[in-house]
């Protein structure tokens, strides 16, 4: 196999598991956003009310609909990968909201970092699997 194939090989599979990662996430704002959101809204006796509901539910779809993956490349290979999405989920994973600043005693809602935290082994085995033979090699070098 050649170097280049293998570079391919590896990017694919980074990849792969990048947007695994990112549905994960993306899964996990879809549950936080919608859930209990139904009874509160059916409870709320004014108009006005009900509109800014909406308006963070919309807000919060936003950042489901918005989150994007990036990589970064040396000499072709995959060495970073990102996650981009709104300012808002920023505030939302710190329980910070219009009215309500970071000091007050809300919830956080930890919506990224656990998701990021239990793939990151995953990312590893990837990366394992494609440079044990690279590992095996560096530790046998030896200055003569």
């Amino acid at each position: 196999m050649s170097q280049f194939s293998d570079i391919e090989v590896f990017n694919t599979d980074i990849r792969r598991q990048a947007f695994n990662t990112r549905r994960r996430i993306k899964g996990r704002v879809a549950r936080m956003t919608v859930k209990g959101k139904t009874e509160i809204l059916r409870r709320l006796k004014s108009e006005k009310a009900r509109r800014a509901m909406l308006g963070r539910m919309k807000k919060e779809g936003v950042l489901e609909r918005r989150l994007y993956t990036n990589f970064g490349k040396m000499y072709g290979e995959i060495d970073r990968v990102g996650y981009k999405f709104p300012l808002h989920g920023i505030w939302l994973h710190h329980g910070v909201s219009r009215g309500h600043p970071a000091g007050a005693n809300r919830r956080r809602k930890d919506w990224f970092n656990t998701v990021i935290e239990q793939d990151l082994g995953k990312f590893a085995d990837v990366a394992a699997r494609h440079y044990a033979d690279a590992a095996l090699n560096a530790t046998r070098m030896k200055i003569n």
